[in-house]
């Protein structure tokens, strides 16, 4: 594959504003802990109205989060200079920042606070279930922060995290459904449209336009690029298996895939689909009251039509509040395939037998588990299970859920 041009990422902020002006940290899940300089808030951050709060992006975090005893913590200024501007270098004062892996979701790099100096992302030595990264299943931050002027700032805590509201996910390289971000996942319901069958029939999903091609079916020519293991194998090739397709010259051509919340019973909290061919490709998420959500745009298109599947790439968004909607814009003729949607629920104390509903069910499940001492009752993690669990579960269970 030739990556003709790294991604181009704005990643799922306003259509019409800027990415740092609005932070993904939910409010009610906002302050991390740090035993030397307190609470830090990540959503709010006070005065710098363009840059308020921290935003999680797809390779980058930007913005500010502000701690009583610390002031103003910058993470980034939201335009990377290294890889395409896709990270931070962190070699010079002018390009410094956090980063996230696109493929571990480790965070690296560095953040800085004029009363603390620099904050430490980059801490290989630790196990690395301690390090600090994107938990995408229960959409929050985990592990530590080190600062040499305050010691650990903690993102692991139970009750006290960072809990992400919208993330935006990819262009990641993709050749078979393990692939996915969401494979891992727990969701309530998950469907996954292969094509396979030669028809679009999962529950409660539309296409606005294009069809289903296949060399056996309906397309004799090699121009089929489906996923690369839908034929039984990973060889290279996606001319085996059925992918969706649609062209209309000249130019701005658009898939969209729509989602029924009266057949699914509610909007998925997560979609996402697989760009296998096209030029100059820009997905785009819309919310459930179907305003834009933003953009990820990259072309990652090695220039040939018959089908090579190293191109291939995923794009996705979770959305707490709902996905009515994701589109695949493209410069000329589009093809997609493993349209994937599914409903998850944020972690929440409150959400104790994690339904995505809080209320009485929850709270005999909890009062079964704190009397059979079970590790699930120790919600504040201090490695008993006693009364403290007991009103500290009282006290998440009456304030429910954001």
């Amino acid at each position: 594959m030739k990556l003709c041009q790294a991604a181009a990422i704005a990643l799922l902020a306003s259509a019409t504003s800027g990415s740092l002006a609005q932070s993904n940290v939910r409010d009610a899940q906002k302050h991390c802990w740090s035993e030397n300089i307190g609470y830090l808030n990540w959503h709010d951050a006070g005065e710098y109205s363009t840059s308020q709060g921290v935003r999680v992006h797809s390779t980058f975090l930007s913005g500010f989060a502000w701690g009583e005893n610390t002031g103003f913590i910058n993470f980034g200024d939201g335009s990377p200079g290294t890889s395409g501007g896709t990270t931070y270098g962190n070699a010079t004062g002018a390009d410094f920042g956090v980063n996230r892996d696109t493929n571990t979701n480790g965070l690296s790099g560095l953040a800085w606070a004029e009363n603390l100096g620099w904050i430490n992302f980059t801490l290989p030595s630790l196990p690395v279930e301690q390090r600090p990264r994107v938990d995408p299943v229960s959409r929050r931050l985990r592990g530590f922060a080190w600062s040499e002027n305050t010691g650990w700032i903690n993102l692991d805590h139970g009750v006290v995290f960072i809990g992400l509201f919208l993330e935006a996910i990819g262009p990641r390289p993709y050749l078979r459904f393990e692939d996915s971000p969401f494979a891992t996942q727990s969701f309530t319901w998950f469907h996954l449209e292969t094509f396979e069958d030669r028809m679009l029939n999962t529950p409660g999903l539309t296409a606005s336009h294009g069809g289903v091609i296949n060399r056996t079916f309906n397309r004799p020519e090699n121009d089929v690029d489906s996923v690369d293991a839908d034929d039984g194998v990973i060889d290279g090739s996606g001319l085996g298996g059925t992918s969706w397709y649609y062209y209309l010259p000249p130019n701005d051509i658009s898939v969209r895939f729509d989602f029924d919340a009266g057949v699914l019973g509610t909007y998925p909290t997560h979609a996402g689909v697989v760009w296998t061919d096209g030029n100059g490709v820009t997905f785009e998420a819309f919310d459930a009251a179907g305003h834009s959500l933003g953009t990820i745009s990259a072309n990652t298109s090695d220039g040939s039509s018959f089908g090579a599947t190293t191109e291939d790439r995923f794009y996705g968004v979770v959305n707490e509040t709902g996905i009515s909607a994701i589109v695949m814009h493209a410069q000329s003729g589009i093809e997609v395939d493993h349209v994937q949607y599914g409903r998850s629920c944020p972690e929440c104390a409150a959400d104790f037998n994690r339904n995505c509903i809080v209320n009485t069910s929850d709270f005999f499940d909890f009062l079964t588990a704190f009397f059979g001492v079970a590790p699930s009752a120790d919600v504040n993690e201090d490695g008993f299970v006693n009364s403290q669990d007991f009103f500290d579960f009282l006290a998440v269970f009456f304030a429910g859920c954001e």
